[in-house]
């Protein structure tokens, strides 16, 4: 039983320790904006016909709940040629 005790504080200890790291990396970096820019962009553009463009993306954090922080959104609707 004490064997099972340990296990189960060690497991939770490294989940509490890898959710920190997370909160850590994404508020603190822009690792959200270097690796999703693109992806988000595109696939704006596919769902709503229109070209987004923004400068930055940063997310927060209010316990478990993020928050994604736009700067400078612009939404411009497709050119017909």
């Amino acid at each position: 039983m004490r064997k099972i005790l340990l296990y189960l504080s060690n497991i939770i200890g490294i989940l509490l320790f890898l959710s920190f790291t997370l909160v850590v990396i994404t508020e603190n970096t822009d690792v959200i904006f270097k690796y999703y820019k693109d992806d988000i962009k595109s696939e704006f553009k596919t769902r709503t016909n229109l070209n987004l463009n923004f400068d930055s993306l940063s997310l927060k954090w209010n316990g478990l709940n993020p928050s994604i922080i736009i700067n400078n959104l612009n939404l411009n609707s497709q050119e017909k040629k």
